[in-house]
């Protein structure tokens, strides 16, 4: 288990829902997508996280740092294909 693989994935479903949807589709090829391993244990708890409760997280922590705090869908997917 590498608790920065699950940081990763959370964080990159939370800033793009695009992937956040295929996290929950299957969330281990989403997770090998990034180069992360991921537990079954963590696989299956990620897979049980709606898209609705991703977008909330997101939103909250948008009102809470501002846009500036948030890259944008073009900066996440240049980033994950750097990763």
């Amino acid at each position: 288990m590498s608790k920065q693989d699950l940081s990763k994935v959370l964080g990159r479903a939370m800033l793009d829902k695009e992937f956040a949807a295929s996290l929950r589709k299957d969330p281990a090829a989403a997770a090998k997508s990034m180069r992360a391993r991921l537990t079954a244990q963590e696989l299956s708890a990620v897979k049980d996280i709606s898209l609705t409760q991703f977008k909330s997280v997101s939103d909250v922590l948008r009102n809470k740092l501002g846009e500036a705090a948030f890259f944008d869908q073009q900066q996440v997917q240049q980033q994950a294909r750097m990763d």
